[in-house]
């Protein structure tokens, strides 16, 4: 079997993210499923750029083929838009070129942003095989909350166009969230038959460390990983630690980069916290290394309604692999954490619920514990991206099978 994935942000661990389809076709590879992604030369939230002299490039990674689509750089909200319409359009006249040479089993539109939808149904009909649109985020709706855009806007009017598109035509829907099949349900009456829960997880490249020898005296250090951007919203852990200044046997250590790196690190200056550190960016194969560090871990987002469809923040299955208690900011009704018994969640916006949060860890280590073993056990059954791939390889040889007895 051999499959075109077209995302805008088709990352790896030698670009950044986004590596749901690297860890996917890693672990499908060893299943008989070649894979190929087709992604845009720039991405925001890469860290290396691929060369392309050309107007595209092909690059082989760890057995995963990589089409390198030549796009704009950007650094404001106009030259992303067009960012997105240049590899979108690129992606539509280009790639049908190398469907019919490659001969591909299936075609997947995966977001973030929907507009690779056309280009992906078009390759599709080219070769005569399941079209299948996957969805990380629900845009419209998440931009809008985010930006506060009416409907009327016309980036949200066209990103609806192509949303509304890719439901009506996809032979199926695939998700990394559970309840985004009730918001396609509600808004296109998507029939539960084709809409496919597959999360998202995590593929660790060595093993953690699951009993650490923690030395009693050292403190109690609760952990963040992953971007710093006002949506994660890292001020609220700013603020916990001002609640538990006092409390020298507490210390908050987070780990990225981002465009509010700056702000935050002033921010807690400002309080004048010395019980909270900052290391910037660290590779993907140093996150494992950096969670071994922490006692907990904290994963926040803003209140948004998308949020209530489901949520799926890579940091949380890699929080659950280390086996470590999480502490949780935010509302949705399927919440992983509670679902694993791995940690607390509290409302978004609270640091002194969240600075008691994490105090009774810190003073119920059995608890704590607990909690990150009932976490890793609940990522050892729906979270290793190798099953993750399995229940993938069983939809595609299902749509496949389907078609060729049409």
């Amino acid at each position: 079997m051999k499959i075109l994935i077209i995302s805008h942000g088709g990352g790896s661990p030698y670009h950044g993210p986004n590596m749901r389809w690297y860890y996917l076709g890693t672990a499908l590879k060893s299943m008989g499923v070649d894979v190929s992604i087709a992604s845009s030369s720039y991405f925001h939230k890469f860290f290396n750029f691929p060369e392309v002299n050309s107007s595209y490039s092909v690059e082989e990674i760890d057995g995963i083929e990589y089409v390198w689509l030549k796009t704009n750089k950007y650094s404001g909200r106009m030259s992303q838009i067009i960012n997105q319409a240049w590899f979108s359009l690129k992606s539509f006249f280009l790639l049908p070129q190398l469907a019919r040479k490659e001969k591909y089993d299936a075609v997947i539109a995966s977001s973030p942003h929907p507009f690779v939808v056309f280009a992906a149904r078009r390759c599709a009909n080219v070769l005569g095989v399941p079209f299948i649109y996957e969805v990380r985020d629900l845009w419209p709706l998440v931009i809008q909350e985010l930006s506060g855009a009416s409907d009327s806007h016309p980036y949200i009017r066209l990103v609806s166009f192509a949303e509304r598109y890719a439901v009506r035509n996809a032979n199926a829907i695939v998700s990394v969230k559970p309840g985004d099949g009730k918001y396609f349900g509600e808004r296109y009456g998507v029939s539960e038959s084709r809409f496919h829960y597959i999360p998202n997880g995590f593929l660790p490249s060595r093993n953690v460390q699951l009993e650490k020898n923690r030395d009693q005296n050292a403190p109690f250090v609760i952990g963040y990983v992953g971007a710093l951007s006002s949506y994660y919203c890292i001020d609220n852990l700013i603020g916990a630690a001002r609640v538990l200044k006092d409390h020298q046997d507490v210390h908050f250590r987070i780990v990225g980069g981002g465009e509010d790196l700056g702000k935050l690190k002033n921010l807690a200056f400002q309080y004048g916290l010395e019980n909270i550190s900052f290391t910037g960016k660290v590779s993907k194969d140093k996150v494992v290394e950096e969670l071994e560090r922490f006692d907990a871990c904290y994963v926040g987002l803003k209140e948004v309604k998308a949020n209530l469809y489901g949520i799926s923040c890579n940091k949380i299955f890699e929080y659950m692999y280390a086996a470590k208690p999480i502490v949780a900011s935010y509302i949705t009704n399927y919440d992983p954490v509670q679902m694993a018994g791995c940690g607390v969640t509290i409302r978004s916006g609270t640091p002194e619920q969240l600075g008691e949060a994490i105090l009774n860890l810190k003073e119920n280590p059995e608890l704590a514990r607990d909690m990150g073993k009932k976490g890793r056990e609940f990522f050892d059954q729906n979270h290793d991206f190798k099953l993750i791939a399995g229940r993938y390889n069983e939809l595609l040889s299902s749509l496949i099978s389907r078609r060729n007895n049409a």
